[in-house]
């Protein structure tokens, strides 16, 4: 038996506001990042302040180095300073990694997908009709383009094109590459070779923005750059694009103006409604460089087609 009386320790009590504040300062210590680069904010991007200066100094050298003029050099400095700039790491990686292939279209031909397209071409067929006769291409073609791309103007894609662009283009530089862990030898080809794409597109995005009073940081599209109805890449807007209302400027996020710009770029790239469809295909592919996409284009043309003639 221990005959030893233990000692009674004292009880402390502390205000709830205390504790309260001990326990954030607990787990901010423990929970806190390790390194800067691990902040990320919800879309699972990497702001410009937690990345090293390397993606901003590439891309400004790049750009002296394509003889931007001073102009040019402060807009982009102006945008990469923006508090909403951000380098996407994501989209480097789906760059480096992406492959088309055929069950990425398997839902833009079935019974659901045509029976939306026929609503769409009934409600705007006026527009159709008329700008496809002015550049003689198929107001199914140009319909089924537009549900391939942005689900008739349903979906324009969530990314700034400027974030994407400017990603991009860091793309080239190996220690990039090793920053966002995409150092495989092939993934390393492709992105060099992508960011030689990018750097012309975001040029040409600024001339965009600068000429149409636009916010480049406000214009969203997807992984790979392309905004609007038509999916178009900033140089085909400036090779193709076209005003189709009448207001003496081409808005992309209009439709008549994506109708008449897939109706132009189509026909200058040789299109004829003629054709057999060998041509066709070839003329489709000018728009996107993958068979998946051109063959569902061209199916969901030919079911669109056949529901108004025979509904």
């Amino acid at each position: 038996m221990n005959h030893h009386k233990s000692k009674k320790i004292p009880t402390i009590t502390l205000p709830l506001a205390t504790l309260l504040l001990l326990t954030v300062g607990i787990y901010a210590l423990f929970m806190a990042p390790l390194d800067s680069l691990s902040q990320t904010d919800t879309t699972g991007t990497t702001a410009l302040d937690s990345v090293p200066g390397i993606t901003k100094s590439v891309v400004r050298r790049n750009a002296i180095t394509a003889g931007w003029s001073s102009g040019e050099i402060a807009y982009l400095d102006s945008l990469l300073s923006d508090k909403r700039t951000r380098w996407l790491p994501t989209i480097l990686e789906k760059n480096a990694t992406h492959v088309e292939a055929t069950y990425q279209y398997k839902s833009q031909n079935t019974p659901e997908a045509v029976s939306a397209c026929l609503l769409f071409y009934n409600r705007e067929k006026a527009l159709l009709d008329s700008l496809s006769e002015v550049h003689g291409v198929s107001p199914f073609v140009i319909t089924a383009i537009l549900k391939v791309e942005s689900n008739l103007g349903g979906y324009f894609g969530r990314e700034s094109i400027f974030n994407v662009f400017w990603t991009l283009a860091t793309g080239g530089d190996s220690t990039v590459r090793t920053l966002a862990r995409l150092t495989d030898p092939d993934q390393a080809k492709r992105l060099d070779r992508r960011a030689r794409w990018a750097r012309g597109q975001l040029r040409d995005l600024l001339g965009i923005a600068l000429e149409n009073k636009l916010d480049p940081l406000d214009m969203k599209g997807s992984w790979a750059g392309a905004f609007g109805f038509a999916q178009f890449i900033p140089s085909s807007y400036k090779a193709y694009g076209v005003d189709g209302d009448g207001d003496n400027r081409v808005d992309l996020f209009t439709l008549p103006d994506a109708v008449a710009s897939i109706g132009n770029y189509l026909k200058r790239n040789g299109w004829r409604d003629s054709s057999d469809f060998s041509h066709r295909k070839k003329v489709i592919m000018t728009y996107n460089i993958s068979s998946p996409y051109a063959e569902s284009v061209l199916g969901l043309a030919d079911s669109i087609r056949a529901k108004v003639e025979n509904p």
